[in-house]
C-alpha cells in the first residue's frame, strides 16, 4: 500500500485504519463529524460555568465569613480596650476623657476622683517599718514620662511625674503630686546645710503667681523622735522639706510629704535604684487666697509645671542636673485612651463611648474619630486594590451582596457617668480585600477563556475546511482540490502548505520507490548469478587439483616406504590435499543448506553437552550463568566445532586438570571460551594456529585441520573464533552475536 493510500485510509476512516475492522457507530453521523469541536465547546462551557459558580459560592461564603470574623474581632477588641482603660484601683480613664485622651501632654494639674496621697511612715507602722514593704504607685493615667539625658549607667531611666486635684476633697484644697526617677544614694539635708550640696527637686509653677519650690530630703521626725537609736532602719525613707524662694531658707508650711528609695526592674534590665516622692501642696501656694471658684478651678489647670532634679553621686562630688523639664514641655502619658485604642483595636474601627445625659439623650464622652486616630479600614491599599474593589462591587454587590456596618457594643460602669456604653463600628465591605483580588483575577481568567474559545472556534472551522480539501485530494490523487488557497503566513497556512507538499512528495516517492525496488531486484539477481558462477568455478578447480594430486601421491607413498625423509614430505603434501578437500566439503554444506540456524538456549545446551562428555570421562565443567542465554546456531555444527577445540585443549592441558566451558555476556556479544590450564601460546603464533596445516607435531593424527575447520564452521554461523592467553592457561573463544529483538 502506497503512502498516498495510507493517508487516504487514515483520513476517510480512522477507526478502520487503526483496528482494521469496519464497525457501525452508535453516534449520529453529524456528531462523528464534529465530535472534537462539539466536545471541546461543551467542556469550555462547563469550565466557564464551574468557574462562575465557584466565584459566586466563594464570594457569598467569604462575605458571610468576613461578617462573622469581623463581629468576633470587634467584640474582642472592644473588650480589650475597656480592660486597657481600667486602672489597678478600679477607676477608669473614661472618667476624665478630656485629660486622659492625648498621647502627649505637658505637666498640669489634672482631675482625679480620689486622692493617692498618704504618709509612708506613720505612727502605726513605725515599729515594724521596712522600706521593702512599701507598695505605692501613682495612678498611671496621671503620670507623664520624660526621658533623661543618660541612656546607660546607674542613672539611666525616665522621670515619671503626676500632679492632680480631687473635686470635693474633704481634707482641703490640695494639689497632690508624685515623682519617680533614678537616683544615687540620697544625700539628706539638715538645718544650716546649703541646698546646693544635697539631692533636691525644684518645682516651677507658671500661672497667676510665678512660684518656685525646692524639695529636699530630711530625716523623718517620727524616726528621730521615737527611734533615735534605730535611724539606720529608716535610711531609705525621707521626709520632704519645701523651701520657697523669698522665705529666708525656712521650710514652707504649704508642702508635706515623704519619699523612699527602692530597687526597680524596668524592661527586664537589672534592678536599679529609684526614688519615689509622694506629697501634697496647699493651693494657697499657687493661687490667690479668697478664691471661691469650683475646685479644681480653671486657673489651677492653666498652671504649667516644670521639674528640675539634682543628683549627687557621692558625698564628695558636686550635684548635677539629672532631669530638666521646663514648664509646658510635653511628655508621654504612661497610659491614655489613644494608646489603649491603638494597642487594643488593630482594625482601627470607629470607637464611641457615650452616656445618657439630661432628658434621656445620648452624650458623647469620647470618640476615636475626634482624636484623628481612626481609619475606616485595615484593607490593603494601592491602585490594584481599588480596581479589585470597584470590579467586585460592580459585578456582585449590586444584585447579590449588601453589607451593613458591623458593630460591637458593651455596657460599662464608669464613675460619675450614667449608663455608659462603648460601641465599635467597622466600615462595611462587601468582600475581604484578598477575596476581591482573587475575584478580579478569576474574572480575568474567565474572560481570557472566552476569548480563547472564540479564537479556537474560528480556527477550528478553518481546519475543518482544510481537512475536507485534503481528504478530497487524498481520495482523488488526480484532482480533488487545491490546498494552496489556504496558504497564509500563519500556523494554519503553514500546515496547509505542508500537507500540499507531503501529498506531492508522496506521489513522486511512490513512483520512484517502484523504480528503485525493481532496479535493486535486478542487481541482486545479477550478483547471485555471478556468485554462483564463482563458487562453481572454485569447486571445479579444487576438485581437479585434488584428483590430479591424489593418484600420483598414493603411488609415491607406496614406492618410497623405505625413505623416511621422503615419507615426511609426502605426509605434508597429503595434509594439504586433505585440507583442500575439507574446505570444499564446508562450502558444499553451505551451498546445500546443511547448516540450519535456529535460536537455542546456549546455557541449557552447554550443560547437557558437558554432562554427556563427563559420562565419557572427559572431565569437562560448565562455568557460566544459570539464566537463559539465547543465540542463533546450528547445534550439530557447534558440536563439531567444540570437538575440535576440546581435542586441542585436551592435548595441551596440565595433567589432571579439568577443561572449562566458560559462558559470559558482554554488550552485544555472547562469549563461549574453552579453557585449559597449561602453557601460554607464543604471541607470534596466537593468530596462526587457526591457519591451514599449522601444527606442532608431524604425526598423521595432528594434521593442523581441526582449528582451521573450526574457524570455517564458525564463520558459516556468523561466529568468530580466536585464541586468548589467560593468567594460568589458554582460552579458545567463540563469539556469538546476540539475536535481533525485532
Amino acid at each position: 500500500m502506497s503512502s498516498t493510500q495510507i493517508l487516504t485510509e487514515l483520513t476517510t476512516n480512522p477507526a478502520v485504519a487503526i483496528s482494521g475492522k469496519q464497525h457501525r457507530s452508535r453516534l449520529p453521523q453529524w456528531w462523528q463529524s464534529w465530535d472534537f469541536t462539539l466536545t471541546t465547546v461543551a467542556l469550555l462551557a462547563l469550565l466557564i460555568a464551574i468557574l462562575g459558580g465557584a466565584v459566586f459560592d466563594i464570594s457569598i461564603s467569604a462575605h458571610r465569613k468576613e461578617q462573622r470574623v469581623q463581629e468576633s474581632e470587634l467584640n474582642g477588641q472592644l473588650a480589650q480596650f475597656l480592660l486597657s482603660t481600667r486602672e489597678p484601683d478600679g477607676s477608669s480613664l473614661l472618667e476624665n476623657p478630656a485629660e486622659f485622651s492625648a498621647v502627649s501632654r505637658a505637666l498640669n494639674v489634672i482631675t482625679l476622683r480620689r486622692s493617692f496621697f498618704s504618709y509612708l511612715l506613720q505612727t502605726g507602722n513605725a515599729r515594724a517599718f521596712k522600706t521593702g514593704d512599701i507598695n505605692f504607685e501613682a495612678p498611671r493615667a496621671c503620670q507623664v514620662e520624660y526621658t533623661g539625658g543618660r541612656r546607660e549607667g546607674p542613672l539611666a531611666g525616665n522621670l515619671r511625674a503626676c500632679f492632680a486635684a480631687v473635686p470635693g476633697d474633704q481634707t482641703g484644697r490640695y494639689v497632690y503630686f508624685s515623682l519617680r526617677y533614678p537616683s544615687s544614694k540620697i544625700e539628706r539635708h539638715h538645718p544650716g546645710r546649703p541646698l546646693a550640696e544635697v539631692n533636691r527637686v525644684v518645682l516651677t509653677f507658671g500661672g497667676p503667681r510665678e512660684n518656685r519650690l525646692t524639695l529636699a530630703y530630711q530625716v523623718p521626725p517620727l524616726a528621730r523622735s521615737r527611734y533615735p537609736s534605730q535611724l539606720a532602719r529608716f535610711e531609705q525613707v525621707h521626709e520632704l522639706a519645701g523651701f520657697a524662694s523669698g522665705e529666708g531658707g525656712l521650710p514652707s508650711r504649704f508642702v508635706s510629704g515623704q519619699a523612699f528609695e527602692s530597687q526597680v526592674e524596668e524592661d527586664g534590665s537589672a534592678p536599679q535604684s529609684f526614688v519615689t516622692v509622694v506629697g501634697r501642696l496647699d493651693s494657697a501656694f499657687l493661687l490667690p487666697t479668697g478664691s471661691d471658684d469650683a475646685w479644681p478651678s480653671t486657673a489651677l489647670k492653666q498652671i504649667a509645671i516644670g521639674v528640675r532634679i539634682y543628683d549627687k553621686a557621692s558625698t564628695t562630688s558636686d550635684t548635677e542636673v539629672l532631669f530638666d523639664v521646663p514648664p509646658g514641655k510635653a511628655g508621654t502619658p504612661v497610659v491614655s485612651l489613644t494608646q489603649a485604642y491603638l494597642s487594643a483595636v488593630p482594625s482601627r474601627a470607629s470607637l464611641q463611648v457615650s452616656s445618657i445625659g439630661s432628658g434621656g439623650a445620648r452624650r458623647i464622652l469620647w470618640r476615636s474619630d475626634d482624636a484623628g486616630i481612626s481609619q475606616s479600614t485595615t484593607r490593603l491599599d494601592g491602585w490594584w486594590q481599588d480596581i479589585a474593589d470597584h470590579w467586585s462591587e460592580f459585578i456582585i454587590s449590586k444584585g447579590v451582596l449588601h453589607s451593613e456596618p458591623v458593630q460591637a457594643s458593651q455596657n460599662m460602669r464608669v464613675g460619675g457617668v450614667v449608663n455608659a456604653r462603648a460601641t465599635l463600628t467597622a466600615t462595611p465591605f462587601t468582600l475581604p480585600d484578598l477575596a476581591t483580588r482573587a475575584f478580579t483575577w478569576v474574572s480575568a481568567a474567565v474572560g481570557l477563556i472566552v476569548v480563547l474559545a472564540i479564537y479556537w472556534g474560528h480556527n477550528a472551522l478553518k481546519l475543518r475546511r482544510l481537512r475536507t480539501v485534503a481528504y478530497a485530494m487524498a481520495v482523488r490523487p488526480a484532482g480533488g482540490g487545491d490546498l494552496k488557497k489556504f496558504a497564509a503566513p500563519n500556523e494554519i497556512g503553514t500546515l496547509a502548505r505542508v500537507f500540499h507538499l507531503l501529498l506531492r512528495r508522496n506521489r513522486s516517492r511512490d513512483a520512484n520507490l517502484v523504480k528503485r525496488l525493481r532496479a535493486q531486484e535486478l542487481r541482486r539477481a545479477e550478483r547471485l548469478r555471478l556468485a554462483e558462477a564463482h563458487v562453481q568455478n572454485r569447486k571445479a578447480i579444487l576438485d581437479a587439483i585434488g584428483h590430479e594430486i591424489r593418484a600420483p601421491l598414493h603411488s609415491l607413498v607406496n614406492t618410497t616406504k623405505d625413505q623416511q625423509a621422503v615419507q615426511q614430505k609426502l605426509a605434508r603434501i597429503r595434509r594439504a590435499v586433505e585440507a583442500l578437500h575439507e574446505a570444499t566439503s564446508v562450502e558444499d554444506g553451505l551451498r546445500s543448506g546443511e547448516i540450519a540456524m535456529s535460536p537455542h538456549d546456549l546455557t541449557d545446551w552447554l550443560k547437557r553437552f558437558a554432562r554427556n562428555l563427563n559420562e565419557d570421562n572427559r572431565d569437562v565443567k560448565y562455568v557460566g550463568p544459570e539464566h537463559e542465554v539465547v543465540v542463533q546456531m546450528d547445534s550439530i555444527q557447534l558440536e563439531q566445532i567444540l570437538d575440535n577445540l576440546l581435542d586441542n585443549a585436551q592435548r595441551y592441558r596440565v595433567a589432571g586438570s579439568s577443561i572449562e566451558l566458560r559462558l559470559s555476556e558482554s554488550g552485544d556479544l555472547v562469549e563461549l571460551a574453552v579453557f585449559n590450564r597449561g602453557e601460554s601460546i607464543p604471541e607470534a603464533d596466537i593468530e596462526r594456529i587457526f591457519d591451514l596445516g599449522v601444527s606442532d607435531s608431524d604425526a598423521p593424527s595432528h594434521s593442523g585441520l581441526g582449528l582451521f575447520a573450526s574457524r570455517i564452521y564458525a564463520l558459516a554461523m556468523d561466529v568468530t573464533v580466536r585464541a586468548r592467553n589467560e593468567l594460568d592457561g589458554v582460552s579458545l573463544v567463540l563469539q556469538f552475536p546476540r539475536p535481533s529483538r525485532d
